[in-house]
């Protein structure tokens, strides 16, 4: 798979979750391709962590970051062109890093 983390079974949605934690899960919802918008659900962030997620290009260039809280995380993606990028988030016990494909959508 594309997630360097440990995985679990995708979803039929084809949405690709990842248990960093005894607790926390973070799932990418837009797996393995996103358009406009890229969503990033988070289950059981514990109190205290303070995660925040980097999409950076394939050069390692950090294009979009955000904060990560409990439920569903949208970043605005559509100022990126088309091609592969790297989801990371950092600030768990185990930090979850996956790779996706920006394609534009009709």
């Amino acid at each position: 798979g594309a997630c360097t983390s440990r995985t679990k079974t995708a979803s039929p949605s084809k949405a690709r979750a990842v248990q960093p934690t005894s607790s926390a899960k973070i799932t990418v919802i837009d797996f393995p391709t996103f358009g406009n918008t890229l969503t990033i659900k988070a289950d059981s962030i514990g109190s205290g962590l303070t995660p925040t997620c980097v999409l950076s290009d394939v050069d390692g260039v950090a294009v979009a970051t955000s904060p990560v809280a409990d439920g569903n995380n949208t970043l605005d993606t559509s100022a990126l062109k088309s091609g592969i990028y790297f989801i990371k988030v950092y600030g768990l016990e185990q930090p979850f890093s996956c790779k996706v494909t920006k394609q534009q959508r009709p």
